[in-house]
């Protein structure tokens, strides 16, 4: 499964060494969990749009608006998506 591989660079990037690759497979990760969102029913929706939202934040440590600017502002585009379109009323 893809979600597994991108776990694995995860603790592969972690530590600092290459954290422009942290952030990204972390972005990758929740674009897996966005995924999974659209084949499940609305009941199965709100746990991986938290595993999702997880993973966004997570990029941001990297990516911030100063030093990331596009993926700074793709990170909180594909966020507001996820919000806007969770079916749970969080």
């Amino acid at each position: 499964m893809k979600s597994h591989f991108l776990i694995d660079l995860i603790f592969y990037f972690q530590g600092g060494r290459f954290p422009d690759q942290w952030a990204r497979t972390h972005q990758k990760l929740a674009s897996v969990y966005v995924q999974a969102m659209s084949l499940e029913g609305p009941e199965g929706q709100g746990g991986y749009a938290d595993k999702a939202l997880k993973h966004l934040t997570l990029s941001l440590r990297v990516y911030t608006r100063e030093t990331h600017p596009e993926q700074f502002g793709r990170v909180q585009q594909e966020a507001g998506n996820i919000y806007m379109n969770r079916s749970d009323d969080r």
